[in-house]
């Protein structure tokens, strides 16, 4: 039993880790926070499938389907978003479990756990608020876990088919980060040819790479034919993305991965990137571990692995990205380093102290690695506040709820809204009983060449309330903006404002 309790202990501790990072989720029921502008967007849409409706067709935005079924397959559990947060539980847990088992690899138990933790403690608030990305991440590191396998172990078809798989899934969800996987099956590919492989080696790694992508898309793909949105999806999702996804010079990828580098204890992961560079050198010097208890196979691996996280970076990283999101797909890159400087560190410092002081080595490989766990957690204290914990409700959550009781007190079911919002109201008006409503979030659809046929559909709607949230203007024409504040001046009143919202009611 209590080899049992010692085996899955790790599993325990990541729970542990689990629970903490959710707790910051805006999807946690002992909170009321407000969820963010992009999730409100998803949660809508994914809403809308739960209604027969469809995305791409009866909806505009341009993530992919995945992430929309597995936003409404939490909503079909529990309309409360209580599925959500369970499904994200098990996101947050398999990224932790992953993230483990990388860093298992080149480090021991206690390494590793405290180096995930670090990981997601120094920017917590990534892992549950950054919507597509979040459920990436899990893929993203069973991924890289599989590509350090076939670096031990040698080239497993089953692993590289489900590498092929994972690639196709994100694909799914947000398309621009399948050049992560690219980069993985190029260097799988490069790999053999260094290690000498046969062609049919080389031809089976390929055929099990693509065939787990095949496997990933069909079933998506009877989907989108089977519900005849096909088209859509290629036009609004795959066409509209590509013309948006604009080259990007060196100097400004380089500006990128500097950004997504400077981390909250970046001093820190900059040492242990420099440990690591240190034992990679090991391979050019055959020196099994430069006296610091790595095998010459273990330093291999790390300098592929490092291969793979500049060759990540510089691949899919842009000014075009939001970056404080695209931080979180990165955050697998400093697992490893982390684990190895503190392996490599407490290992020194444990033989100089030994040495100096001829105390027992267990004792002080104990004091050594609290000191260093405790110098950690000093340098991330501001990201683990207790005011993130606090179960106060959000404002912009209670200005929501607020909104929505005035729309359904004012409005009937024939009645239309319209909203110039760009933030968590989408989500929240959605559930209101009006027959139908127009939003303007956000802006870059909404050009001059439009303005005149959406004020004629507003003529035509005469809409019963507008609501504006406080940062409406982000984004619109002037002209829109114009039209917009004309219209209600003329034909509303106000009825409501507070610091985050306003609305009005059409004069009868």
């Amino acid at each position: 039993m209590k080899h049992i309790s010692r085996k899955y202990f790790y599993l325990i501790v990541l729970g542990v880790i689990t629970l903490m990072v959710a707790v910051y989720s805006p999807l946690n029921p002992l909170t009321q926070k407000a969820i963010t502008t992009d999730q409100a967007v998803f949660f809508t849409i994914a809403k809308g499938l739960l209604e027969g409706k469809l995305a791409y067709v009866d909806f505009f935005d341009h993530k992919g389907v995945l992430l929309y079924m597995i936003l409404a397959a939490g909503l079909w559990v529990s309309k409360s978003l209580i599925g959500n947060f369970v499904i994200e539980l098990v996101v947050i847990f398999s990224s932790a479990f992953f993230m483990y088992k990388i860093a298992r690899l080149f480090a021991d138990e206690w390494m590793s756990l405290f180096a995930v933790f670090v990981v997601f403690a120094s920017d917590i608030t990534l892992f549950t608020s950054s919507n597509s990305e979040e459920y990436i991440f899990p893929l993203l590191c069973a991924s890289v876990y599989l590509f350090l396998l076939q670096l031990r172990d040698g080239i497993r078809l089953r692993q590289v088919f489900f590498i092929g798989a994972c690639g196709m899934l994100v694909f799914f969800i947000k398309y621009n980060y399948c050049l992560i996987w690219a980069a993985l099956g190029i260097l799988l590919f490069i790999y053999m040819l260094l290690k000498r492989s046969g062609f049919l080696q080389v031809a089976r790694m390929c055929l099990s790479f693509g065939g787990g992508m095949l496997a990933a898309t069909l079933p998506f793909a009877v989907y989108l034919l089977a519900t005849d949105s096909f088209g859509a999806f290629m036009d609004v999702y795959v066409l509209y993305s590509l013309h948006y996804a604009e080259f990007t010079g060196i100097s400004e990828r380089l500006n990128c991965i500097r950004f997504l580098l400077d981390t909250p204890i970046n001093v820190f992961y900059y040492a242990a990137i420099l440990m690591c560079v240190v034992l990679v050198i090991g391979i050019f010097t055959k020196k099994k571990s430069l006296e610091l208890g790595m095998k010459q196979k273990k330093i291999e691996m790390l300098f592929y692995f490092m291969v793979l996280s500049m060759a990540g970076l510089a691949v899919t990283s842009s000014p075009g990205q939001s970056w404080y999101y695209y931080k979180q797909a990165t955050m697998v890159i400093y697992v490893v380093p982390l684990a190895v400087f503190m392996k490599v560190a407490c290992q020194w410092l444990v033989r100089v102290i030994s040495e100096k002081t001829g105390k027992h080595v267990k004792r002080v490989t104990v004091l050594v690695s609290g000191a260093m766990a405790l110098l950690v957690l000093f340098s991330i204290r501001s990201r683990l506040t207790p005011e993130q914990y606090k179960m106060n409700a959000d404002a912009r959550f209670a200005s929501a709820m607020t909104i929505c009781n005035l729309i359904d007190e004012y409005c009937g079911e024939d009645d239309t809204m319209i909203s110039f919002s760009n933030d968590c109201t989408m989500y929240f008006y959605s559930d209101c009983e009006t027959a139908s409503r127009i939003f303007f979030p956000s802006a870059t659809i909404v050009e001059d060449a439009l303005i005149d046929e959406l004020m004629q559909d507003l003529e035509e709607n005469e809409p019963k309330v507008i609501t504006y949230q406080c940062d409406w203007e982000a984004g619109l024409t002037e002209r829109m903006k114009e039209e917009a504040k004309d219209f209600t001046e003329k034909k509303y009143s106000l009825l409501y404002e507070d610091e985050y919202r306003s609305m009005y009611l059409r004069n009868n």
